[in-house]
């Protein structure tokens, strides 16, 4: 029959007694009621029932794991946590957000552990539901068997370490890595003030600090860094050329480098290609004098780190940044999964005193490429904010030179050195007149380097036409070279062409 309120917390419906049911309208509203999961009405669990018949509510019988391993059997009753707690545990916690994020990515034991962890809140049971909706093979009747089975059989929510070695490897990029033991301790972990180590500003003056390293000489400054340049322009060329020379002790473009082991992750290249580019490179050197490595297949950060500290690598390529975040991120363009990937290998380079160069694309050039290299990188500013130093690569297709540009934290001055590939011994060298141009902008450069190659002289239509570039820029750069002493303009035009002065090179 009908018992409404036979026990505080439950309410029964029977004979005499009346629902809501799909199709009714609600009086405020309007709106029509309808089925929103049309499932089998799930039996009640035993703790239900048990709550039900004697008022002992065995569903709390939520225990907070206090072990090492989740084979331990130590129990400790903590107190059910809060939907506020729950959500909370979920924003932080990187392996709970990945299994509300990718369902179908997460292997069963891990689900399992993503259960335990939930059941600790309120609406716990409901959020387990919200999570398992978007897999392909969900359930609700199969998802409420295996909730009951976690409240009855499992020790306790599953702790970080376990869910680390058994499949979950991101763990280890957690903030709170090392500080909680399992994920529903996140909701009330804070990071507590005393822990935050300051230097007095005396100490820092007083303190006497070792010079800027470089891994070559007055050149590329050590810690981490970025080469970027458009595609098939001679990128991997020359870093192939750069780890080759480091881990040699060789000069590169004319410059000493210093003699470290090298790890090169050559990930768009095979061993043939690696191979046949660095045959002609040797010059006689024994390759035992060669400390270089190869690896052409991605790993995540972790093992990378492991792995550089294991085998005593100083010098560390990644070619290209973006094969390798294909890897290691789902979203290359979220803002702030890039940014934290980028300090993670930046923070290799402080912890172990090691250097790290990853190889990257830079947008579709323009008449100013080159004046800010953060954004001529491709894609998301975070890539450039993190780097100590970055160095752009700027070369016309039709060109053997190039220009290598570089600027960073630690180096005194932006820098600008014209190269060249030679096509006989398959190397990038320095070219002779890199002291020329050195107080113009990099706009100013592209132009004269324009003039030379069409004899010295030209007009502005002229020079536009060859670089095709927008007139006005181009015009208000010739007058700015002028005005600097490097053309002069004649008094005489092109026959047909009277509204156009002929510029000369005056350098």
């Amino acid at each position: 029959g009908n018992k409404s309120c036979k026990k505080k917390g439950f309410d029964i419906r029977g004979l005499g007694g009346q629902v809501v049911a799909p199709g009714s309208i609600h009086p405020d509203n309007g709106e029509c009621y309808e089925i929103l999961n049309n499932e089998d009405i799930a039996p009640a669990p035993s703790w239900l029932l048990e709550l039900y018949e004697n008022g002992k509510d065995t569903s709390k019988g939520k225990y907070l794991f206090d072990g090492n391993n989740h084979n331990d059997k130590k129990k400790q009753r903590i107190k059910e946590g809060t939907k506020s707690g729950l959500n909370k545990a979920v924003e932080r916690c990187l392996f709970l957000k990945f299994a509300k994020e990718r369902p179908n990515d997460v292997a069963e034991p891990l689900w399992y552990a993503m259960m335990t962890n939930l059941l600790c809140f309120k609406g716990g049971r409901e959020k387990i539901h919200e999570f398992s909706k978007p897999y392909n093979g969900y359930h609700y009747n199969e998802t409420q068997e295996k909730i009951e089975h976690a409240l009855n059989d499992a020790p306790g929510p599953h702790c970080c370490d376990w869910i680390y070695e058994n499949g979950f490897e991101e763990c280890r990029e957690c903030k709170y890595w090392g500080k909680i033991k399992s994920p529903v301790m996140a909701t009330n972990y804070n990071v507590k003030s005393n822990n935050i180590q300051i230097v007095s500003f005396s100490t820092i003056m007083k303190k006497q600090y070792k010079p800027v390293e470089f891994i070559v000489d007055d050149l590329l400054p050590a810690g981490f860094g970025i080469m970027a340049g458009r595609p098939k322009i001679g990128k991997s060329w020359n870093t192939l050329q750069l780890a080759f020379a480091a881990a040699s002790g060789e000069k590169f473009l004319g410059k000493q480098t210093k003699k470290m082991k090298t790890l090169y992750m050559a990930l768009e290249d095979s061993e043939r290609r690696i191979h046949n580019r660095i045959k002609d490179w040797n010059n006689g050197l024994s390759v035992n004098n060669v400390n270089l490595d190869f690896v052409f297949e991605p790993v995540n950060i972790n093992k990378l780190e492991a792995f550089i500290v294991e085998n005593g690598y100083k010098f560390i390529v990644i070619d290209t940044l973006s094969r390798y975040f294909a890897y290691i991120l789902d979203d290359q363009n979220n803002t702030q999964k890039t940014t934290n990937a980028m300090s993670l290998l930046h923070n290799i380079t402080r912890k172990h005193e090691v250097n790290i160069m990853i190889i990257d694309h830079h947008k579709k050039p323009g008449l100013h490429s080159g004046k800010d290299l953060i954004d001529d990188i491709l894609g998301s500013t975070a890539k450039g904010a993190v780097p100590d130093y970055i160095v752009g690569l700027y070369r016309k297709r039709s060109s053997r030179s190039a220009i290598f540009t570089i600027d960073g934290r630690d180096t005194n001055e932006y820098k600008e050195l014209e190269i060249e590939f030679d096509s006989n011994k398959k190397l990038w060298k320095i070219c002779g007149n890199n002291e020329k141009y050195g107080d113009l902008t990099r706009a100013e450069e592209l132009v004269l380097r324009n003039f030379e190659e069409t004899g010295g002289e030209a007009t502005v239509p002229e020079i536009v036409e060859k670089m095709n570039g927008d007139r006005s820029n181009i015009s208000k750069t010739v007058k700015e070279l002028e005005a600097k002493g490097y053309l002069l303009r004649l008094e005489n035009n092109r026959a047909g062409d009277r509204a156009s002065f002929i510029y000369k090179l005056n350098i």
